[in-house]
Parts: C-alpha cells; structure tokens; sequence
C-alpha cells in the first residue's frame, strides 16, 4: 500500500498493490492495517455507494461537518474533488482534485472538506466509508463552479440535483453556520 499526501497534504492517496495474470487482477480494497496510515483514531462506521448512470454526473460539493470520508471508484471514472473548509487552516479554500479509476485507489478526504465528483464515463459507481452517521443538519456545501474556488472540471456537468444547483458560493465557514 502507498499513501501518498496530495497538494493538501492532509488529503491522502491510498494505492493498493494490484496482483494481474491472464485471468485478469486481484486488487485488495481494505485491510485493517491501512487504518494505522491515517490520521490516529480515524474509524469507519457506515459505507455507501453511488451509481451514476450518466456520463458528466456532478454530486457536490457537499459538507458533512465532522464526517471523514474515503472514496473510491468500483467502476469507471470520476474526477475527485476535496475542498478545506476548515476554519483557520493553512490550505483554507484550496481544493485537490484526483481522477479515480477502478483500480483500488482511494482517496481519504478528512472531516472539514467539502467533496464532489464529476463522472467521466457512463455507469461509474463510486464507494464510500464514512467516520460518522449521516446527520442531516450538520449538511452544507458549496457551488461546483465557484470562481473564487476556480477547480477546472474537466466538462460542463450534464447532470446535477436542484439541491446541488442551489448551492451557495465560497463563503467563511462562519457564514455557512458551521460549528
């Protein structure tokens, strides 16, 4: 396992050791001992995933205050995004984007990160482990084409929820009522 910190280095990387042959490949998704290369007391209690039919699908960029995520793509590809909206931090409003595939890698995005991604091919199915419950209150977020954010997505999204069209711009934590 590589964990590699991304231009945010609080963002992680994670990239298993992938086992091919003739019969295809063997890729391990989880071990226990990966859990000691993140931050101390990091713990997933839930998981997810989500299957998106559409190419050029956007979901986000949402924030959960004080939910860890680590995401992966199980099938095709999608451009990651994690963005700090952590109040006094030295990346503050800085973004990192990854394209995942359906290699095993995942991307650890620490409680604070605004998260979006855009599909980039048809039937991509995105997973996630999560460090808390979902708490509908504790939901935020902010606009995927925010200018002050300026993240160069790779196309237009063709496809996005009215919620995720409402979302405000990049504003302090303070004004999104973060706690």
């Amino acid at each position: 396992m590589i964990v590699a910190p991304t231009r945010i280095p609080d963002v992680l990387l994670l990239q298993p050791t992938a086992h091919a042959d003739e019969r295809g490949r063997f890729v391990p998704t989880w071990d226990d001992a990966w859990l000691r290369r993140l931050p101390p007391g990091t713990r997933f209690v839930r998981s997810g995933e989500a299957h998106n039919p559409t190419i050029h699908t956007l979901r986000g960029l949402h924030l959960q205050r004080g939910l860890g995520k680590l995401v992966r793509a199980v099938r095709g590809r999608v451009f990651d995004v994690a963005v700090d909206l952590r109040a006094g931090s030295r990346t503050y409003g800085q973004w990192v984007g990854e394209t995942l595939v359906d290699d095993g890698r995942s991307l650890w995005i620490p409680p604070g990160f605004a998260h979006g991604y855009l599909t980039l091919e048809a039937d991509s199915v995105v997973s996630y482990q999560f460090t808390g419950a979902h708490v509908p209150t504790d939901e935020g977020g902010v606009r995927w084409d925010d200018p002050t954010l300026a993240i160069p997505w790779p196309a237009a999204p063709a496809l996005m929820s009215k919620r995720d069209r409402g979302l405000p711009g990049f504003v302090p934590l303070a004004e999104l009522g973060a706690r």
